[in-house]
Formats: structure tokens, sequence, C-alpha cells
């Protein structure tokens, strides 16, 4: 799957995820999503043969739609709402080593593996343009469990530390993916020179902190 994204032009994109038996009944599955703009589909078809070539290949539901259609609503969960923990970040250069590194934290973690792949138009974007500064990623990774509802801290440090030979590889979290909050975590979102030019507008424009029910960021001090 990174080799073909590897050569296939800007316009198609691509998220990877190896998914957990998510019912009783269901196996473990692999999915592979795609997406290119507009009606004009045989630049990318060399890339969907590649695709289907791939080992484990079962079924697709590969064909147009409109963006609207493309947004599906999440499911209800059903019954207790379980603890959902892991640790997110971007990998520069998502080499075999990484890889290899991957798939040994997710077959230890026991949850979900996301790859969205990245290169393009997102890492020509200076770090300084605006307040994302994470633009050399190759792909953005995503490594999640599912505990059972109430599962105390020790259980959540424990998936944490799973993912600390991948750590390596990665750098920064994203934010919106974090199921926590804290000093800690924002400062894995936003270097210390983006988070200095954060805290120095939030002074200018919300010192009374009223825009804090988020991963916070603090107005600098005087």
């Amino acid at each position: 799957w990174r080799n073909v994204m590897r050569a296939a032009p800007e316009s198609f994109n691509s998220t990877f995820m190896a998914m957990p038996g998510m019912g009783p009944g269901m196996d473990p599955a692999v999915q592979v999503i795609v997406f290119h703009p507009g009606r004009d589909t045989a630049p990318v078809e060399p890339l969907l043969v590649q695709l289907r070539a791939l080992a484990g290949y079962i079924a697709e539901d590969v064909g147009p739609k409109d963006y609207a259609d493309a947004l599906e609503d999440a499911h209800p969960f059903e019954g207790p709402m379980p603890v959902i923990t892991g640790d997110t970040a971007f990998v520069d250069d998502l080499g075999d080593a990484a890889i290899d590194t991957l798939i040994g934290v997710h077959e230890s973690v026991a949850g979900i593996l996301v790859v969205r792949y990245l290169r393009g138009a997102f890492n020509r974007v200076p770090a300084d343009a605006t307040a994302w500064a994470h633009r050399d990623g190759e792909v953005m990774v995503m490594v999640a469990a599912f505990l059972p509802p109430g599962s105390p801290r020790e259980q959540v440090d424990a998936i944490h530390a799973k993912w600390a030979p991948a750590a390596e590889y990665a750098n920064g979290t994203y934010g919106n993916f974090s199921q926590e909050i804290g000093d800690d975590v924002i400062a894995q979102m936003y270097p210390p020179a983006t988070l200095k030019r954060l805290r120095e507008m939030k002074r200018r424009y919300d010192p009374q902190n009223l825009l804090s029910r988020n991963q916070n960021i603090l107005p600098a001090d005087e």
C-alpha cells in the first residue's frame, strides 16, 4: 500500500485501516479507503489494479459518489461505551523498519490501526504559516484500543506504554483524535515556537481564556 501511494498522483488519497472484530461473529479485517476527485477515473485505474493485487484482497465498493454521499453518519455504539485510548502521531518516512514497528505495536495493543497518507500539498505549507506545524509527515498514524467501560487509569497507561517502540519514527500528535487533555498533549500538538506564538495570540484576543473547552492553550504571561 505504501509503495502504491508513493507513486500515486497527489489527487489520489488513501487511508489504510486494520480493525479487530467489532462484534460477535465478526472477524478482524483490513480496509483501504480511496478518494480521487472528479469523474475521470482513468488516471487512477492503474493504482486500483495495484491495490487489488495486494495480498488479502476480498471485495470492494469503489465507484463515483457525490461528496455528500461519501460523508456517512457514525453508527451509534450499542451497549456501554468502551474506553477508547491510544496514540496518534506523524511519521515523516514510512520505511520498512517503521512499518514493522507499527505492526508490532498494533499486535500488542490488539485494537485498531489507521494510517492516513498525507504527502502532497499538505507538505508544501510552511511550518510557521498556520497553527499546524507538523508539515513533514508522510503519513498520520493512529493506534487505539477498546477497553471495557470503567477501566482504571493503570490499563490506559499500559496501552500508552505499548506505543514506545514507535516513538523512534513518530513525532507530534493530532489533537482531534486524542481522548485526553492536558499540557503534555498540547506540547505534542504544537512545537515550542508554534505554541509560543499561539499563546501570544491568545493573550491578545482572549486574555480571560473564555475559549477553554478544548485542548486549551493558555494566554501568554504579561
